[in-house]
């Protein structure tokens, strides 16, 4: 595919299953990309909530997850119509003030919930796909930026900005 601009500071990407297709956060554009991996063409541009950062494409190809660190929302995408088809407060508590930072998605090995790590919040999030509702939450340190579920779903991991410590 070569060298590609896309959005307004690139933030992250994510290829879907089969490869056809990547998608692009654009941080300061409010928006993720949809490109041709063969061309380099955009094929959509997304408009989602501020500052999208990272992604998450299901391995059945729906949606791809959003999350977007301003306001404690993750977007969900329908990857065919490239259209935001629901927007989920990932807070740990409905409707708080902005400052959970969602800045890092992983999928059960079920693919019924969807953990959202708050870096604000020192947690992640447990969102329950079917009812779009934060129904737990696991603690996890100091600002995690990055989560994932392992195959055997017995541990969920994190990256953590400051360290493995609260100061």
């Amino acid at each position: 595919m070569g060298r590609r601009n896309v959005g307004t500071q690139p933030y992250a990407v994510a290829l879907s299953p089969k490869g056809e297709q990547a998608h692009v956060s654009a941080w300061a554009g409010s928006a993720v990309d949809a490109v041709n991996a063969a061309t380099g063409a955009t094929i959509a541009r997304i408009t989602t909530r501020p500052h999208p950062n990272a992604l998450l494409i299901s391995p059945d190809c729906a949606p791809l997850s959003v999350a977007c660190a301003t306001d404690n929302t993750a977007d969900a995408v329908d990857l065919k119509s490239n259209v935001v088809r629901a927007k989920y407060d990932v807070a740990l508590t409905p409707n708080s003030p902005e400052g959970s930072t969602p800045d890092g998605l992983a999928l059960s090995t079920d693919g019924k919930t969807l953990f959202v790590a708050d870096a604000g919040n020192n947690a992640s999030g447990a969102l329950d796909l079917a009812s779009g509702q934060v129904t737990g939450a696991v603690p996890l340190g100091w600002s995690p930026t990055d989560v994932r579920v392992t195959r055997n779903a017995s541990h969920l991991l994190a990256c953590h900005a400051h360290g493995s410590r609260a100061p």
